[in-house]
């Protein structure tokens, strides 16, 4: 070989050389395109993903709005807006992938993001049953104030001989009936542990009185004031229901939001790591 090369023309020869280097020339200029293709497929895949973060945090942000109006439907509008805008933004990102890397984490994001909807229907349920049970504690905390001073009338009748120990009887009722009140207004207008359980104290306080105040008041006045109380009490209930519905459906959108965050950040360490793998090729 080597005397055929001896053998052959310089004009050959170079051509032979700038052949050569013009193929080396091209071999590089392809691999580096092609490597510059992936960088920027790549940057686009980051690119996804960082929006996508963006859009949970907006919804996140939404989700607060939402639970700061004390649960007001316009803003539950808005928070459902930036949910389903989230979630089709999830789907677009989802179908630009095809490693079963980042496939795996975006179809675990979507488990959650669909728990989320799931758990911010339960967040919209809680606040709806809290504004009726609001109205009926209001509505029967009324009747039960009626009735009471319809007893009060009708006290006003009897002889003298049992009034004084029937106004005892009705005072300490009546103090029972605003110390509830007040505890209930007071749990209701800001939901916290403490509060409750001293509303419902009081409530109990207030039933173990109502035998003796309805032996020693049996009229239909009175009757009335058992069953609004009753009332009261049920529509208590249900507002404190409702208020552990919200706080555990907040509990479970925290935790979803924090998984949904932490496949997110695997997903940009893959990125990260094949990016620096394409580069050093």
């Amino acid at each position: 070989m080597h005397s055929w090369f001896a053998n052959i023309g310089v004009g050959r020869k170079l051509a032979i050389g700038f052949g050569l280097v013009l193929a080396l020339t091209l071999t590089l200029a392809l691999v580096g395109w092609n490597s510059l293709g992936s960088l920027i497929q790549r940057s686009d895949w980051m690119g996804d993903i960082s929006r996508l973060n963006t859009a949970l945090t907006d919804l996140r942000i939404t989700r607060l709005q939402y639970m700061l109006a004390d649960g007001d439907d316009a803003v539950a509008d808005k928070a459902q807006a930036a949910y389903e805008s989230f979630a089709r933004l999830h789907q677009h990102t989802l179908s630009r992938f095809a490693s079963p890397a980042n496939v795996q984490r975006l179809q675990a994001q979507g488990v959650e993001i669909s728990a989320y909807q799931q758990s911010l229907n339960a967040m919209r349920n809680g606040y709806h049953a809290s504004r009726t049970a609001q109205a009926q504690l209001a509505s029967r905390g009324t009747a039960a104030e009626q009735a009471l001073a319809a007893v009060r009338v009708d006290e006003q009748s009897l002889d003298d001989a049992q009034r004084y120990a029937d106004l005892l009887a009705f005072s300490q009722m009546n103090e029972h009936w605003l110390k509830v009140r007040h505890a209930v207004l007071a749990y209701t207008g800001k939901p916290e542990a403490d509060r409750e359980r001293q509303a419902l104290a009081q409530l109990a306080d207030l039933q173990r009185g109502v035998e003796a105040f309805r032996a020693e008041f049996s009229g239909a006045s009175t009757a009335a004031f058992v069953a609004a109380v009753q009332g009261y009490q049920q529509a208590l209930q249900d507002f404190s229901k409702a208020v552990a519905t919200i706080a555990q459906a907040r509990q479970e959108m925290t935790e979803q939001g924090y998984e949904i965050v932490r496949l997110s950040e695997e997903l940009m360490d893959i990125q990260y790591t094949r990016r620096d793998a394409e580069s050093a090729a």
